[in-house]
């Protein structure tokens, strides 16, 4: 499979692989720079290697939309509907269970591994490993899932201050969010 990674300075800055038909291969963001979210996404495409996809790098395709991307952080629709972007195939079964549920995360709220396990039936470990091979982030918003003593580790990075940033962001983004919605109804 020929994938193009692709890399927008922005805020956050944002970075992506897609197959030739645009699927999302893998997609990461960080607040400190462009190059660690791309080791993000080059981590996440070795993930799909050791899995036995044949993954090689290709030129930029101009076809990427990083707006849409950009919404999809602050619109839960946009959100949902990159969700049909995905090339779900090197995921397991259990990873998709996983992802989905943590789309059932209102933005600016977070959940426990223990909640999304008790949720799924299993431990709160395998949900915290699933979430640490989130190639999809942050379509799949494993941001918002702690530990019950903190924030945890996140997907690509042992450093959770873009984790904590994150959450900062959308709780942000969802109180303007709210205060328009209670404007507008004045």
């Amino acid at each position: 499979m020929k994938i193009t990674i692709v890399c927008d300075k922005g805020k956050p800055n944002l970075c992506l692989s897609v197959n030739r038909d645009l699927q999302i291969v893998a997609s990461a963001f960080s607040f400190s720079s462009v190059k660690v979210a791309r080791s993000r996404v080059v981590s996440a495409m070795d993930m799909f290697r050791k899995r036995g996809s044949v993954l090689t790098l290709k030129d930029f395709d101009p076809r990427i939309d990083f707006e849409k991307l950009r919404r999809a952080l602050v619109d839960e629709m946009t959100r949902l509907s990159l969700v049909d972007a995905l090339y779900w195939r090197p995921v397991t079964n259990f990873e998709r269970r996983v992802y989905l549920a943590t789309l059932s995360i209102p933005m600016g709220e977070i959940r426990t591994y223990g909640e999304i396990a008790e949720e799924l039936g299993t431990s709160a470990r395998a949900v915290g490993q699933a979430l640490a091979r989130n190639p999809f982030s942050p379509i799949i918003p494993c941001h918002r899932v702690v530990g019950k003593s903190g924030l945890g580790g996140f997907a690509g990075s042992k450093d959770a201050r873009d984790k904590k940033k994150m959450i900062e962001f959308e709780r942000v983004v969802a109180e303007e969010i709210e205060k328009k919605k209670v404007l507008r109804w004045k």
